[in-house]
């Protein structure tokens, strides 16, 4: 089985990914350190030299040759779902749990890690929270397809990956 995480950058698609996979006895694979593995260039490197398009391109490239891994959790990037009609893809090819957490809790997290994202580098609080605001409601509806919806309470709290493993194991009998 194929599960794919989705939701807004800073959600813990990456965090929860790893853990469940472990739990699962799955493998776990980060989209956008796979596209940087095989790229041999960072992500905010391939934002930078050849712009945003290229990187989609890049992403729903990798992202349909992971298509053929078994028993493998992947953390998509937060933008992944919404270009290249990759969220029905995913759909197609396995499973698909959209992580919502609410805009406080997304800005608390990106606020400390904006750096490292090349669509949130160098914004200002409010900035920031404008971003999340507007990017959560154009993507929601997108994200919303998903086959199962799990909410991100706090990003410390691992109960969320006990009751996605317990979706699974339902989902299994």
């Amino acid at each position: 089985m194929l599960i794919c995480l989705v939701g807004f950058m800073g959600s813990g698609k990456s965090y929860i990914g790893e853990r469940l996979a472990k739990l699962m006895s799955y493998n776990f694979v980060d989209l956008d350190t796979y596209i940087a593995d095989n790229e041999k260039l960072t992500i905010n490197d391939i934002f930078q030299k050849e712009g945003e398009n290229a990187f989609r391109s890049k992403e729903n490239k990798y992202l349909k040759v992971l298509f053929n891994e078994k028993n493998t959790v992947i953390a998509t990037g937060g933008g992944t779902p919404c270009f290249h009609n990759n969220m029905d893809l995913m759909c197609q090819n396995g499973i698909t749990i959209y992580l919502y957490a609410n805009n406080t809790i997304l800005f608390s997290r990106l606020k400390k890690e904006r750096m490292k994202r090349p669509l949130i580098a160098n914004t200002t609080d409010k900035e920031l929270f404008e971003i999340i605001e507007t990017k959560v409601a154009e993507r929601s509806p997108i994200y919303e397809q998903a086959e199962a919806i799990f909410e991100i309470k706090n990003l410390e709290d691992d109960k969320v990956i006990d009751d996605i493993y317990n979706f699974f194991t339902f989902y299994d009998s």
